[in-house]
């Protein structure tokens, strides 16, 4: 693992040259949109050498999973106090060709004496009625 700082250019310029050796590379886009023809050339890259492109902060046409997630909540602040101890977060996931879908998940911090998170699906009521997140549309 290594982290690239690309400065003041543009991170999907250190990101293309990065999936040359990397099987993983994790980039951010700023929240902007990647314009498709960038996005296809990229994407073409990322097939020719067989590695894994994850975008995060943005959107990039062409891609085979989108994830959105929002927080919903967080376990064990009472009053301003405390300690951080779940994030409860809303969840949608879509791929090509397949439809929306959406979950609740609990991120649980080990108590004393325990060790690992754990995820936990929140009870398929609480969701009912409700419709993907914006940000996946």
């Amino acid at each position: 693992m290594h982290l690239v700082d690309p400065g003041s250019t543009d991170p999907l310029d250190a990101a293309s040259i990065c999936l040359d050796g990397i099987d993983l590379v994790v980039t951010t886009v700023h929240g902007r949109d990647v314009p498709p023809t960038r996005a296809r050339a990229l994407l073409a890259r990322n097939r020719r050498h067989g590695s894994i492109l994850a975008v995060t902060d943005g959107r990039m046409p062409g891609i085979d999973l989108t994830i959105a997630s929002t927080v919903h909540s967080y376990g064990g602040i009472e009053q301003g106090r405390g300690r951080i101890k779940s994030i409860t977060l809303d969840t949608t996931v879509h791929g090509r060709g397949t439809q929306h879908r959406t979950g609740r998940y609990t991120l649980t911090a080990p108590s004393f004496g325990e060790t690992g998170l754990r995820w936990t699906p929140a009870p398929a009521g609480d969701l009912a009625g409700r419709r993907p997140l914006a940000a996946a549309q």
